[in-house]
């Protein structure tokens, strides 16, 4: 009970384990698809925003006032005296005005009077309500790669900011590139800088349009508006778009995992008790099986009968599957006579044991009754005919020896010929008469012969397990590697090395290739 609740333990872990990985790199695909989405999403989103800004900068109502203060400045500029108008000792890489409350400034005294106060507040005003860090008007000076102010609007927290008329920066080659050839949809890009209030690093989105895209005006067209909104908001949002994406991955993760775990129980671990509940009471029955099939046979020791032990005898039976087809016995007819048997039923397993069951009774019990072996195997076979229906078949060696004097009297139906070694000489296969094979016709006759085992003869029986392993190569043993390992043992081999000589022999025959067939040997000697 502990080792099928720690694998159905093992089994639900590893199915926790897998939704949550699955989870996990669905959420991390799902996330990087969501958050590129919602990013393009919060990009257009802004975009439009400050295209709007710009575009709505006609809507305060002093297009002529801006238009006199664009072309004032742009001709105080023009006309300004190179010391003071390019004077820059900022110091820094991106060349700006530096003389921002002197002499410079003062040009523009007469530009920054009641009208542009006027625009600079309505500006001012428009920035703030629209949540928008600056809007400033401007035209370039392509000659020195300048952006000059016109105008210069911001909400109240960039207020310090403030730029004055004729201001001049360093342009961008992208700003520059696109105020020579500028889309009315306008110039968008994001940037970041340090905050010069509080010196935190801030995000921006900024667009830069036309002023005024459908005038043909050169003075228009040379004029354009760029508006600066923050993207910290951008970012927070983002953030709590994660925060919500991640929350509801995790309780999707959690109610998957347990509908895993229902379905898991409901759909695998349940029938898979069953399953395993019938496996193993299958095995049980198998293994019990096995055990009494085993119960019916000689244990496989050495044995001696006969006076003072004239006779040696060992038998073995190694299935190929749980239970097996092939059967031997040996067992005393009296004091002087010993019945010995091999046989080899037909198919494998459960089947074929249950029918081997059944022929080891009838063929013990006719040797048992005193019949000759051929009279045995005669009636036998009559037996198993009248109760084989489904035309299985038995192929058996009997023999019953004369422990005195050392006769055996043997019949054949269809099995594996007997191998004989005379004292002093080789393993040889002897061709003794055959029957058919018992549990194929009713009244089938079996030939009873003789053979005169003397002192220190070797008598050994097999089933065709034996010669018929097979190795990688497909080839088979066969009788004559048989006899060749057979005669590599001593003269003196007890019959129980006989066997484990010839078991060992297949297996290094066989290698790797898993045993198709039972094995069974039964090997007897007359002790000198």
């Amino acid at each position: 009970m502990e080792d099928k609740s720690l694998k159905e333990l093992h089994l639900g872990l590893r199915m926790t384990a897998l939704i949550i990985a699955v989870s996990l790199i669905l959420s991390m695909v799902a996330l990087w698809i969501g958050t590129r989405i919602y990013d393009q999403r919060n990009n257009e989103f802004y975009r439009y925003m400050v295209h709007n800004i710009g575009s709505s900068i006609e809507l305060l109502g002093m297009q002529n006032e801006l238009d006199s203060i664009i072309s004032d400045v742009k001709d105080i500029y023009l006309n300004a005296p190179e010391e003071l108008r390019d004077y820059d000792d900022s110091g820094s890489e991106e060349a700006s005005c530096s003389d921002d409350t002197g002499e410079y400034v003062e040009l523009y005294d007469e530009v920054m009077r009641d009208g542009y106060i006027r625009l600079l507040d309505k500006l001012n005003s428009f920035a703030e309500r629209n949540d928008t860090a600056d809007i400033f008007i401007w035209f370039p000076d392509y000659e020195r790669h300048r952006m000059v102010f016109v105008i210069f609007g911001s909400s109240e927290k960039y207020r310090n900011e403030y730029e004055p008329a004729g201001f001049w920066i360093e342009m961008f080659e992208d700003d520059e590139e696109y105020t020579k050839n500028p889309d009315p949809e306008g110039h968008f890009m994001r940037y970041m800088r340090n905050d010069e209030t509080t010196g935190d690093l801030v995000k921006y989105v900024q667009c830069t349009l036309p002023l005024y895209p459908d005038d043909t005006n050169m003075e228009h067209e040379t004029a354009f508006v760029t508006v600066d909104v923050e993207w910290n908001d951008v970012s927070e949002q983002t953030v709590g778009y994660l925060k919500t994406f991640l929350l509801y991955m995790g309780i999707l993760t959690v109610i998957l995992t347990a509908v895993s775990q229902l379905v898991l129980r409901y759909s695998i671990v349940l029938p898979l008790k069953k399953v395993t509940a019938e496996q193993e009471r299958i095995a049980t029955e198998l293994s019990l099986g096995a055990d009494i099939q085993k119960s019916m046979l000689p244990e496989s020791v050495p044995r001696r009968f006969g006076k003072e032990g004239a006779v040696s005898v060992y038998g073995f039976m190694e299935p190929a599957k749980e239970t097996g087809g092939d059967f031997f016995d040996y067992f005393l007819l009296d004091d002087d006579h010993l019945a010995l048997v091999i046989a080899d039923v037909s198919g494998k397993g459960v089947p074929a044991a249950l029918f081997m069951m059944m022929c080891q009774i009838f063929i013990d019990s006719f040797a048992a009754n005193g019949y000759s072996p051929g009279e045995a195997l005669a009636r036998a076979n009559d037996e198993i005919c009248s109760r084989n229906r489904k035309r299985m078949f038995v192929t058996v060696w009997l023999g019953v020896l004369e422990l005195s004097s050392g006769r055996l009297t043997a019949a054949n139906a269809g099995h594996e010929y007997p191998v004989i070694r005379r004292d002093g000489g080789d393993f040889g296969i002897i061709s003794d008469p055959h029957g058919l094979m018992a549990g194929c016709f009713k009244g089938t006759d079996y030939e009873s012969y003789d053979i005169q085992l003397d002192k220190g003869d070797v008598l050994f029986v097999h089933t065709d397990g034996l010669t018929e392993a097979t190795n990688a190569d497909k080839k088979l043993l066969g009788a004559e590697r048989m006899v060749e390992a057979l005669n590599e043992l001593p003269a003196d081999a007890e019959p129980e090395t006989v066997c484990i000589h010839m078991k060992e022999t297949v297996e290094r025959f066989a290698g790797d290739t898993p045993q198709y067939d039972d094995l069974t040997m039964l090997c007897v000697r007359m002790e000198k």
